[in-house]
């Protein structure tokens, strides 16, 4: 291919980008700080080179779900805000997308349903290490904002609000190998609830994906599956 035709359709490519980040419900602002960060346009980059898209689903609710092929922005109707269309939940969900491919195996691929939830966990983890290194990228290094999630207690039934930045941020002080922050943040996430898959659902994550690979009926014979481990079932932090 030509330099001239290479450029040609890069440029294409990110003008179809910026318009489908738009009909998403992403304001100004928030898609140019998408495009300017280098290391958050790459990525997008890339998740469209190999077949991706962003796109908008007209809802009740704000959410956002990211997988290989597709990240979808669930926008309510006005005057109600797409609160997830932003450059955080993007990050979160091009860390789903782009990496951890197991998390995307189905339950028969794995020896064990604690196999299953653990790849999907694992998936999680990659997110918020994704969402908080490009939220760093964002601000020229500096530290994000807090994000703060309910960890489930070991000692009783209660809950212990956890920053997961400020965690992530420890142990890279502490020198943690990547992969070790991943398995501690898919650890946190396995005793995080409510996890929100479903109404009135105060199950933990770890819990929901074990049903998920067992098979297991909730109440009426439905079966427990979530699509996927997303931000549509927590608040967002903001980091500016």
């Amino acid at each position: 291919m030509s330099r001239a035709r290479y450029s040609a359709r890069m440029g294409w490519l990110d003008g179809r980008i910026l318009r489908d980040l738009k009909h998403a419900g992403f304001a100004k602002a928030e898609r140019q700080a998408v495009r300017d960060t280098p290391a958050m346009w790459a990525q997008l980059s890339q998740f469209y080179a190999q077949g991706g898209s962003v796109e908008r689903v007209d809802a009740a609710f704000s959410g956002a779900t990211g997988a290989p092929q597709q990240i979808r922005f669930f926008c309510p109707p006005p005057p109600a805000a797409c609160a997830h269309s932003t450059y955080d939940a993007l990050a979160h969900e091009l860390g789903h997308a782009l990496q951890c491919p197991a998390q995307w195996q189905p339950a028969a691929h794995f020896d064990s349903a604690q196999a299953y939830a653990h790849a999907r966990e694992l998936g999680e983890a990659h997110a918020w290490l994704n969402q908080y290194r490009l939220n760093q990228a964002w601000q020229g290094g500096a530290p994000p904002a807090a994000q703060v999630l309910l960890i489930e207690n070991d000692s009783d039934f209660g809950a212990t609000p956890v920053d997961i930045f400020a965690r992530i941020a420890q142990r890279e002080a502490a020198g943690w190998a990547e992969a070790q922050i991943l398995d501690e943040l898919a650890m946190l996430n396995a005793n995080m609830y409510p996890c929100g898959m479903g109404e009135g659902n105060l199950k933990t994550y770890g819990q929901c994906n074990r049903w998920a690979a067992t098979g297991r009926t909730r109440r009426g014979g439905v079966r427990s599956r979530p699509a996927r481990i997303g931000l549509s079932s927590r608040s967002v932090s903001r980091a500016r």
